[in-house]
């Protein structure tokens, strides 16, 4: 059965990601995004729980997330802004916080592992009868 033959009616399916689709839920993302990226300019995890409750509607995810103290948050929201494009113009200081106060802020990702564990790759017609 589609939307239309179920008597829901065009766009009302009840699948999450037709639900998601509508233009409605896309309006209210971008919003909760450019909220998002407001409080993570203004720096304070004040600022950031304040947009994340105002938004989390009982995700226990996010709800357990806003409760860290302000010593967990705060990476977590250096690290955010380093992945966000549109705070570019602070992606130097927060990796310089980070340097200077975590550990090993920026990991390293491992592409493919070069401690012998791959082995050659042998094509066809260069090592006739060698797999």
């Amino acid at each position: 059965m589609n939307a239309l033959s179920d008597g829901q009616g065009f766009g009302q399916s009840r699948h999450p990601v037709e639900r998601a689709r509508r233009p409605g839920a896309i309006d209210q993302y971008l919003a909760f995004r450019a909220e998002l990226r407001d409080a993570l300019r203004q720096g304070t995890a004040a600022a950031f729980r304040s947009c994340v409750r105002r938004w989390a509607r009982r995700d226990p995810h996010l709800t357990a997330l806003i409760a860290q103290p302000d010593q967990i948050l705060q990476p977590f929201m250096k690290r955010m802004i380093l992945e966000e494009a549109q705070l570019a113009d602070l992606h130097e200081e927060a990796r310089m916080w980070l340097v200077t106060h975590e550990s090993s802020p920026i990991p390293t990702r491992t592409i493919a592992p070069t401690d012998g564990r791959r082995s050659p790759r042998f094509y066809a017609g260069a090592h006739r009868g060698s797999y």
